[in-house]
């Protein structure tokens, strides 16, 4: 498994839970929330717990239902504006 395939899993889930992409591709969860981490960090997923799961403070296996990730879908959609730099000092030279 790549950044990339766990990437378009999250993506084409929209949201996850750490137990759920452990078992899809077959890697123990610490291994998984790692790579997460790197897309976190790149801001292309989000990381937040889940209250509705186990409440901690035993030993289950509840507690990586708990860690869900959720794709950002409006990272997507950032345009940036490239201009060229003739144009600034042309812009100058008017003003003078």
């Amino acid at each position: 498994m790549i950044l990339s395939d766990l990437k378009n899993y999250v993506k084409s889930r929209r949201q996850v839970s750490l137990r759920d992409v452990a078992l899809h591709f077959d890697v123990e969860p610490e291994a998984i929330r790692g790579m997460l981490a790197f897309w976190v960090s790149k801001g292309k997923i989000s990381r937040y717990s889940n209250p509705q799961a186990c409440g901690g403070g035993c030993a289950c296996s509840f507690q990586a239902e708990r860690e869900l990730y959720m794709w950002n879908p409006e990272l997507g959609r950032i345009s940036i504006e490239v201009r060229d730099p003739s144009e600034n000092s042309r812009d100058l030279d008017s003003s003078n």
